[in-house]
Formats: C-alpha cells, sequence, structure tokens
C-alpha cells in the first residue's frame, strides 16, 4: 500500500474486491477452527413435550427417530421467520435444520465445509453474509457438521461488516 502525506492512497476497485476475499477467507477460517458441539455446554438438551430431556449424543444413537428444533432467518433489513422443524436425529445438523424449513437457500462447497451464500434471494457480497448461533452461542463450524440436538434453536443473520 502506498502512503503520501500520512495518508493512504485511493484504493482501485480490484484491490477492495480483494480485500472483501481476504475478509470472507479470514472468516471461514475462524468458523473452520473454532469448533463446535466440543465442549459440554454446547450440546444443550432441552426438555421435550413429554418433559424429558434428550442430548445430542442420545439422539445420534437413535438413528429411527426425530427431533424438533427451532430456526429462525433474520435478513439484512431485520425482518425475523420462525420455524420449528423436524429432521432425522442421526442426520440432525445445523444444515439438515435449514433445509427442513421453506427457505430458499444456495449452499456451495468450500474447504472448510458447507457455506450458506444465500437465503431467501439475499445473497453475500463483499463484507456481508449469512452467520448463525444455535442456542444464542456463535458458532464456528461448517453448517454441514454442527450437530443440532432436540429443543436446540439455530438463528441465521445477514450480517454487515
Amino acid at each position: 500500500m502506498v502512503v503520501k502525506s500520512g495518508r493512504f492512497a485511493p484504493v482501485n476497485a480490484a484491490m477492495k474486491r480483494l480485500f472483501a476475499c481476504i475478509a470472507a477467507l479470514a472468516l471461514l477460517c475462524s468458523l473452520a477452527l473454532a469448533g463446535c458441539g466440543s465442549s459440554p455446554s454446547s450440546s444443550t438438551s432441552a426438555p421435550d413435550a413429554q418433559g424429558s430431556a434428550t442430548a445430542s449424543s442420545q439422539a445420534a444413537e437413535q438413528p429411527g427417530e426425530s427431533i424438533e428444533a427451532k430456526v429462525t432467518i433474520t435478513d439484512a433489513e431485520g425482518q425475523t421467520t420462525s420455524y420449528t422443524v423436524q429432521v432425522p436425529a442421526a442426520e440432525a445438523t445445523v444444515l439438515t435444520a435449514l433445509e427442513a424449513t421453506d427457505a430458499e437457500a444456495v449452499i456451495e462447497d468450500s474447504q472448510y465445509g458447507k457455506y450458506i451464500t444465500t437465503i431467501n434471494g439475499i445473497a453475500a457480497a463483499g463484507n456481508s453474509g449469512w452467520v448463525y448461533t444455535v442456542n444464542g452461542e456463535q458458532v464456528m463450524d461448517a453448517v454441514d457438521v454442527c450437530p443440532v440436538a432436540a429443543g436446540d434453536t439455530v438463528e441465521f443473520s445477514f450480517i454487515t461488516m
């Protein structure tokens, strides 16, 4: 970068795109490195309709059963849509929970796993994109590897950095 009189020289459009790509790559790297479900606190369980609790490890052990989870999607304008979904316990991930909604999503493969590029026509671009939390905790894993347990809440939000 060139510095003139203590100020940065104007950055052309190609450099801006390069910086945006670097920022997106840094975000993907942090998502891949942080981990999801590796600590006991991230595999919380909630009571079902009968009042019993089901942990995510139990869900994986019972492949014929399904779990219920809540999915919320908040777009760039702050509009929130909520869903209650049923997904097979053996396949219960953030991705399968999103796919169980009627939201239209575009998911791409990356070297770090699946990445959501678009939900309901709102596409990631530049310094903006889709992030998610599970039970209010920020998650740094790809959507196809982060497990979801019965009663979990998955929240997708469109952000601009």
